[in-house]
């Protein structure tokens, strides 16, 4: 230091503040932890719509139409597609409830037709032997193939029981009632 007042030493130079390497290392895992979770979710959400549904669905009709007649239970078509909204609602919302699992399970053999995986000539074939013009489209048949119940659309829990259990009283009542021979 210099005892004359009008010269002084010069400004040592600043100092740097330390990088930030810490915090700068901190955002980015902070964005990837972001991203992961958001990533997570969209797979999750994907993974439950595709396993929500509790029913054991056989996917060959002919198979499930020689179940039904090897049971003697009626078969239970779904016609459905990945792209149909209201399918996806009855998988998440009406096939993952145990009360209707257990009861197609049970008491039906429940077949799934996805409309996408068919070729063409099955499709046409399917379409028309089973008035199929929508999805979802629900058909009973006997294990003969005789359609005896039809739904279209998307039906909710109680609707869907409740039709299930009409076409079941339906087919027992005519069953149970003989065939009167005029002598």
């Amino acid at each position: 230091m210099t005892d004359h007042p009008n010269i002084s030493e010069p400004n040592p130079a600043p100092q740097q503040p330390a990088p930030k390497r810490r915090s700068s290392w901190f955002g980015w895992m902070l964005i990837l932890l972001a991203v992961g979770i958001v990533y997570g979710s969209v797979q999750y959400r994907e993974w439950a719509r595709e396993n929500a549904d509790q029913v054991a669905w056989l996917t060959n009709i002919d198979v499930g139409l020689a179940t039904g007649v090897e049971t003697d239970k009626l078969i239970l078509l779904e016609f459905t597609s990945k792209t149909c909204g209201p399918c996806q609602m009855m998988k998440q919302n009406v096939f993952s409830d145990n009360e209707v699992a257990a009861t197609l399970n049970e008491q039906f053999i429940p077949v799934r037709i996805e409309m996408t995986k068919l070729n063409n000539n099955q499709a046409a074939q399917l379409l028309g032997q089973y008035s199929v013009n929508a999805t979802p489209t629900f058909v009973i048949v006997k294990g003969n193939g005789e359609v005896i119940g039809r739904e279209v659309g998307y039906l909710d829990k109680p609707v869907f029981l409740q039709w299930l259990r009409q076409v079941q009283a339906r087919n027992t009542q005519a069953i149970a009632i003989p065939a009167t021979s005029e002598k």
